[in-house]
């Protein structure tokens, strides 16, 4: 369910925040007094010594009182409506409806595979837009086309915006999907995305792992084989056996089934990982945060 979108008003406006202001209106108020007192002093020091009428020094202290008491609320209007001013041009944090990973350091914060063409690439190719990172296989029958079709659809509802989103898909089975294999299967989806295929076994096991995505190439019963890396998912997600949640074929060209995790991971314009998403949930919630993302570079 999305979450509420923070207020209209960012200026608090709670006792708590009345109470935080306490201890600096006292210093300020402290430094009127002595500030106040400082000059007094001098002035006292250059004036001649002689007796003054009663009358006199009553209205000269009657005049400095009255002096400190309008510094002293000048100086507090001011810093209170400093404060109020600072609170609210403050943003609050995003309300993303995908689980926000920000400053997570348990992920990878880069990758290095070779795309359909043979060369490498890494987050700086993409860097000043948002960027999905999708693992999944070309025969996979339902999450992974769903996936590819639902953000294909937010592109198109993103408008001019979508120039600032790149769509990654990453093979878990570059066995079968060559690079003719998976150009061709991303551009049926949208001509912008690109598709990266890890160069050999060791290469896949290594962007899995440090990406915390599961996946197990699954041969025939009778000779079933068990190959992958095993991790676990984002805070506050559960990964548990691969057949109850994550996304698999079979009776596949090949002979073997491929089971792995239904999440995507998205990063910042800044090449920053930010959200943890859930495979097929609809273009709503992409066009949402994709938007919100893509706002923070203006």
């Amino acid at each position: 369910m999305p979450s509420q979108s923070a207020p209209d008003s960012a200026v608090p406006r709670s006792p708590r925040f009345a109470r935080a202001l306490l201890p600096t209106i006292a210093v300020a108020s402290d430094s009127v007094d002595r500030l106040t007192d400082i000059r007094a002093t001098h002035a006292g020091a250059r004036r001649p010594t002689r007796s003054a009428p009663a009358g006199w020094l009553g209205s000269r202290r009657l005049a400095s009182g009255t002096t400190r008491a309008w510094l002293r609320r000048a100086t507090l209007s001011l810093m209170v409506g400093t404060a109020l001013l600072t609170a609210a041009c403050q943003k609050s944090p995003p309300a993303f409806t995908n689980l926000d990973i920000s400053g997570n350091q348990s992920f990878a914060t880069d990758f290095a595979l070779p795309d359909t063409d043979g060369k490498t690439r890494t987050l700086a190719d993409y860097r000043g837009r948002v960027v999905v990172m999708v693992f999944g296989y070309t025969h996979c029958p339902d999450v992974c086309p769903a996936t590819l079709a639902e953000l294909a659809q937010a592109l198109q509802q993103l408008g001019n915006d979508a120039k600032q989103v790149q769509v990654v898909f990453v093979s878990v089975d570059p066995e079968r999907d060559t690079a003719p294999v998976l150009a061709q299967y991303v551009h049926a989806f949208d001509p912008s995305f690109v598709a990266l295929r890890p160069a050999d076994r060791a290469q896949l096991d290594a962007v899995t792992k440090a990406f915390k995505i599961y996946y197990s190439q699954n041969a025939p019963e009778a000779a079933k084989a068990t190959a992958g890396a095993s991790a676990t998912a984002a805070p506050g997600t559960v990964v548990s056996a691969p057949t109850a949640t994550s996304a698999s074929s079979a009776g596949e060209a090949g002979g073997y089934t491929v089971d792995h995790t239904a999440a995507s991971l998205v990063f910042d314009t800044e090449g920053k990982l930010r959200l943890y998403a859930r495979d097929a949930q609809g273009a709503g919630p992409w066009v949402h945060d994709l938007k919100l993302l893509v706002d923070e570079k203006k």
